[in-house]
């Protein structure tokens, strides 16, 4: 059983060298190691939409910590 392992970044859309890290790690063979689970905590838009995406990922951590 792959161990979970929980990723906070940023959304991989924003421009960054820790974007780009993460962004690497996606699609990689460290992903078939384990089972990454990422939440993007920042986004760039307007209040609404950076509240919705937190209220989005609260959910998937929840769901993620009942299993």
């Amino acid at each position: 059983m792959k161990k979970k392992v929980c990723i906070i970044t940023q959304d991989p859309r924003v421009r960054g060298g820790i974007a780009s890290v993460i962004n690497g790690y996606r699609g990689s063979s460290i992903e078939k190691c384990f089972n990454i689970i990422y939440l993007e905590s920042y986004k760039d838009g307007s209040k609404l939409t950076k509240l919705l995406k937190a209220i989005k990922k609260l959910f998937i951590i929840y769901k993620n910590t009942i299993n």
